[in-house]
């Protein structure tokens, strides 16, 4: 076979792979989005009955201690370990670059390890994809990579308000404990305005 045979063939098979690997990681960033999705839908839930409840709890002669209880059906263990679940990932990539290592080099060493650490486990996910759905594999490499751009900005977008739906639910949480402390008159409005500046402080974050 002619050598330039040879090289033109091992460039055919490095464009399919390339190809190939994009696919994959374009799949790989469908599933997160989709994973995504379903938080943010389970998170708007949280917030949904929040707010229905303590609209169906007005004129309510035992409205003070429903609100209460309407409270603390959202800040449950359940729903903070979901929040925590949520923005797990970005809390262990930022422990990593707020290391308690001060020295430059050891420092940037660490930072180092966490970012190969990163790619590695990047690869071992797309790597274990498998099926490549007909409508992907007709994507040229531009469309793929635009796809895997925006759909990163997305989910880029998504962390910033898990990250914010988190303070927010530990915002209420901690005024909560703290208005245990006022009169019941005083803490009966308190449980009125956190609730209503929850519901408003959550519903910015997915204009």
């Amino acid at each position: 076979m002619p050598f330039w045979h040879i090289g033109f063939r091992e460039n055919i098979l490095n464009e399919m792979t390339g190809k190939e690997q994009l696919q994959k990681e374009y799949m790989l960033m469908q599933r997160k989005l989709k994973d995504a999705d379903s938080k943010k839908l389970k998170l708007c839930d949280i917030i949904k009955n929040l707010d229905t409840s303590y609209q169906r709890s007005k004129g309510s002669v035992m409205r003070y201690n429903q609100l209460k209880n309407i409270i603390k059906a959202t800040i449950d263990d359940k729903n903070i370990l979901f929040l925590q679940e949520c923005v797990k990932r970005e809390s262990h990539e930022g422990s990593q670059r707020s290391s308690s290592i001060t020295g430059g080099l050891l420092q940037r060493c660490a930072e180092f390890a966490g970012k190969s650490s990163e790619i590695a486990d990047k690869n071992v996910q797309i790597n274990a994809i498998t099926f490549i759905p007909t409508e992907v594999k007709k994507l040229d490499k531009t469309m793929l990579k635009n796809g895997i751009e925006d759909t990163r900005n997305i989910l880029s977008n998504y962390q910033k308000a898990f990250r914010n739906m988190k303070h927010i639910i530990e915002r209420l949480k901690k005024d909560y404990e703290a208005s245990k402390q006022y009169p019941p008159n005083t803490r009966y409005n308190e449980l009125k305005r956190m609730i209503k500046d929850t519901v408003a402080a959550s519903e910015k974050q997915w204009v």
